[in-house]
C-alpha cells in the first residue's frame, strides 16, 4: 500500500525528543473507515530509555492503491480552541513528490530505517513493524497542547482520517 509511512510521519510530526521537551500522546483515534486500508492500532509511544519515548509496534497495510493524496492539519491549543499552524498545514499533496523533496528526504529516510519497509512510495499489503522511532520536528515548536488530523484521499475522495492529541511538555 502506498503512502503508509507518510501517515506515521505526519501523525507524529510534533513529537521530537529534545533535552528540554518531551511529547506525551494523549490520544490517537483512527477513523473506522480507514481500517479498510490501514491498521495502526498497535503502534504506541513507548519508553525507550529514561528520557526518550519512541514509536514501536506493528502496523498492517491492507490494500495496495496508487495516486494517494494526503492532507495534514495541526493546531495549538489556545484557551478552549485550537489555532491552526500554517507551516504544518498540507492540503491534498502527492506523497511520492513529498518523498523526493530534498528537505524532507533525510527525515523520511530516518523513519523508514526504523521499519521493515524500503524507502519508496509503493508499499505492498502486509504486516510491518516500526521500532524505536523518535520522530523529529523543528525545536522552535513551543510547548503546549496540540491536535492534529491526517486525511488520505484516493481519486479525490477521503478514505479515512486519523486524529491525535499531543502535549509537548517542557521539563
Amino acid at each position: 500500500m502506498k503512502y503508509f509511512m507518510l501517515t506515521l510521519l505526519l501523525l507524529f510530526l510534533s513529537l521530537q525528543i529534545w533535552m528540554k521537551k518531551i511529547p506525551k500522546i494523549k490520544g490517537i483515534e483512527q477513523d473506522p473507515a480507514f481500517l479498510k486500508w490501514y491498521d495502526i492500532q498497535d503502534i504506541k509511544l513507548r519508553k525507550y530509555n529514561k528520557t526518550t519515548l519512541a514509536l514501536s509496534g506493528k502496523f498492517i497495510i491492507k490494500r495496495q492503491i496508487t495516486n494517494i493524496k494526503y492532507s495534514l492539519k495541526l493546531g495549538r491549543k489556545v484557551g478552549s480552541s485550537y489555532l491552526p499552524i500554517p507551516l504544518v498545514t498540507v492540503n491534498k499533496a502527492d506523497y511520492c513528490s513529498f518523498l523526493e523533496n530534498p528537505h524532507i528526504r533525510p527525515m523520511m529516510e530516518d523513519m523508514f530505517n526504523h521499519t521493515n519497509l524500503k524507502y519508496s512510495c509503493d508499499h505492498k499489503p502486509g504486516e510491518y513493524q516500526i521500532s524505536n522511532y523518535v520522530p523529529h520536528i523543528p525545536s522552535e515548536l513551543p510547548p503546549g497542547d496540540y491536535r492534529g488530523e491526517y486525511s488520505q484521499y484516493f481519486e479525490d475522495e477521503c478514505i479515512g482520517k486519523i486524529q491525535y492529541n499531543i502535549a509537548w511538555i517542557e521539563i
